[in-house]
């Protein structure tokens, strides 16, 4: 792979298997997160590869780009969902990742997915309030709409009799 997106692409369009295996199960993801081919690994993300698949030992892509300080490629994976799986010896991201900065980054991480999804419940509530509200004054107005005939006829009745009132004054 070596970088190189384009060539990437062009397999991932010719439907190359994005999930193929070598001899030591690991994945062109694996690959690209081993290298710190943060280009290639969110074109294989984009695909769909499997971001939860585990090469021999067990380790999946977030493992090896964390183990190998690839902080751009810990980031990606962390947005794209991939779970902090522990490998064959129980060995997690942040156990394996000597760098405190790389660590700090998964936690920011973690943090902001966390507080989107909140955001996501929340707007969705929203939305739900308002959907329901729209969907109230839209009853309300179509009963307007139905008894409108009925209060023209009775204000038209109403003023008619005003006007025989003054004339009979």
């Amino acid at each position: 792979m070596k970088g190189h997106t384009s060539c990437l692409k062009s397999l991932l369009d010719a439907d190359a298997d994005k999930d193929a295996k070598d001899s030591d199960r690991r994945t062109a993801l694996m690959i690209a997160a081993l290298n710190g081919h943060t280009a290639c690994l969110k074109s294989l993300l984009d695909a769909g590869a499997d971001k939860e698949a585990q090469n021999s030992d067990g380790e999946t892509a977030l493992i090896v780009a964390a183990d190998n300080g690839h902080c751009s490629c810990v980031e990606a994976l962390a947005q794209a969902g991939s779970k902090d799986v522990p490998d064959r010896y129980g060995t997690t991201v942040l156990m394996k990742g000597d760098n405190e900065q790389l660590k700090k980054k998964i936690a920011q991480t973690k943090s902001k997915a966390s507080s989107l999804q909140h955001e996501v419940v929340d707007l969705t509530q929203l939305l739900t309030e308002k959907t329901q509200l729209l969907t109230t004054c839209e009853k309300s107005w179509n009963g307007a709409m139905m008894i409108l005939p009925a209060v023209s006829i009775i204000f038209f009745c109403f003023l008619s009799s005003c006007g025989k009132e003054n004339k009979e004054k």
